[in-house]
């Protein structure tokens, strides 16, 4: 399961940071708009029909029918459709394509996201790709299913390597990712933008620049976004009081946690149940 911190428009990946082997997909058709968001792992979005409209760190691409955007870890990017699309959405952890392009060059990112896969990959793909996921995460054997899946992923990839250029931002790349790593790793202890700095060898000016490239995002966000989704998690399973909550997921007081949670759900805490009650 994959649980999402929102920020204005804005989701941020809590869960599977460093997780291997994991995937999750799903085929959309109709109008569709998806706000900022940004995730460790990687992602391809196949255009089956109509136009789909692809931003990415700031720059926006159109694909249409047959074409496909690869949206590499930690790079904000939203996607909406004006009239109509069928979408088939792919999200893959990164060990399968750094076996073939290595976790430097992946994190980094290229000039475009938006490539056209040849008619023989393509096809190889949409015949296999289906199969080999549902395969490698319900089989009683996912071995035998591990290899097709890697081999559909980095069939894809060199297609998209040979259609784009590597960016020249690799050090805000890394930089990024070691944050986001970091951060989602330590969330529910005391940490601040100096204990952070210490830990990574970065300056806080340039934790705060990198965090910069975020539209209205800051490192107070990023961490809160993190410890009100483990938060939900707590209050959903009925076992704990707010104050309990509030501690175990890394907040100082409850007064803290019912602010950050308010800010970033625009509902307080006894709200949020009641209509994830009110739904059940």
């Amino acid at each position: 399961m994959h649980f999402y911190g929102r920020i204005d428009n804005m989701v941020i990946q809590q869960t599977h940071f460093g997780a291997q082997r994991a995937l999750r997909y799903s085929l959309n058709e109709g109008r569709y708009c998806y706000g900022n968001e940004i995730h460790q792992f990687s992602e391809f979005v196949f255009v089956l029909d109509g136009e789909l409209e692809m931003t990415v760190e700031g720059k926006t691409e159109i694909g249409r029918k047959n074409d496909c955007f690869l949206i590499t870890p930690f790079k904000v990017h939203s996607f909406e459709t004006k009239e109509y699309s069928k979408i088939f959405i792919y999200v893959f952890s990164n060990d399968f394509a750094t076996s073939l392009i290595g976790e430097q060059e992946l994190y980094r990112g290229r000039d475009s996201a938006l490539f056209t896969p040849s008619e023989d990959v393509r096809r190889y793909v949409e015949n296999r790709i289906y199969d080999a996921s549902e395969g490698l995460i319900h089989s009683s054997d996912p071995e035998k299913y591990y290899m097709d899946v890697t081999c559909c992923i980095h069939l894809l990839i060199a297609e998209y390597t040979k259609q784009t250029t590597l960016t020249n931002n690799s050090k805000k790349s890394n930089a990024l990712s070691s944050i986001f790593l970091y951060i989602s790793q330590h969330f529910q202890e005391k940490i601040t933008l100096d204990s952070v700095s210490h830990a990574l060898g970065y300056t806080k000016g340039h934790i705060s620049h990198c965090l910069e490239a975020i539209p209205n995002f800051n490192f107070n966000d990023l961490v809160n976004s993190l410890r009100v989704e483990r938060a939900k998690t707590l209050m959903l399973s009925n076992r704990y009081r707010n104050i309990d909550v509030a501690i175990e997921s890394g907040f100082s007081s409850e007064r803290s946690f019912h602010r950050a949670f308010k800010k970033l759900t625009g509902l307080t805490p006894g709200e949020y149940l009641k209509k994830k009650k009110a739904a059940k």
